[in-house]
């Protein structure tokens, strides 16, 4: 075992630590600060933790080297898609680019008169804990 073992040990305890605090992000978010996605959350313990800590042990700052030197390979497949997909992209082309600029501007156009006023969503649109519960919230 020797070497291999501890250098794997320790890439999965480093991995580990990463993903508890994006956990830890995602709670958050879901709980008490519903407007700031998840792993900015986490992203901001891991670094009060880090500083608190005077900085990261060397596993954990061997793991980020070497996962953030890695971190192209997760763009591969998104990109050989695009690739192989091309003739059928430049068929659909302006259908989607329709699709994807109407998904961002309609939606912004109709929640304007809407947005500040804070319209209740379902029943309960006079004051009471009924109708505060149903606002409408931004989700980022």
């Amino acid at each position: 075992m020797g070497r291999a073992f501890e250098y794997t040990t320790g890439m999965i305890k480093s991995l580990t630590t990463l993903l508890a605090f994006q956990a830890l992000g995602e709670l958050l978010a879901l709980t008490l600060i519903p407007v700031m996605p998840g792993p900015v959350l986490g992203l901001i313990l891991l670094f009060v933790y880090l500083v608190a800590r005077k900085g990261p042990d060397a596993e954990l700052a061997h793991t980020s080297s070497v996962f953030s030197a890695h971190l192209g390979l997760l763009f591969v497949p998104a990109a050989v898609g695009v690739v192989v997909f091309l003739p059928l992209l430049k068929d659909f082309a302006w259908p989607l680019i329709i699709a994807l600029v109407a998904s961002v501007v309609l939606p912004k156009v109709g929640q304007s008169p809407f947005g500040e006023s804070g319209v209740g969503v379902g029943i309960g649109f006079g004051r009471g804990a009924e109708s505060d519960r149903l606002k409408l919230r931004p989700v980022f």
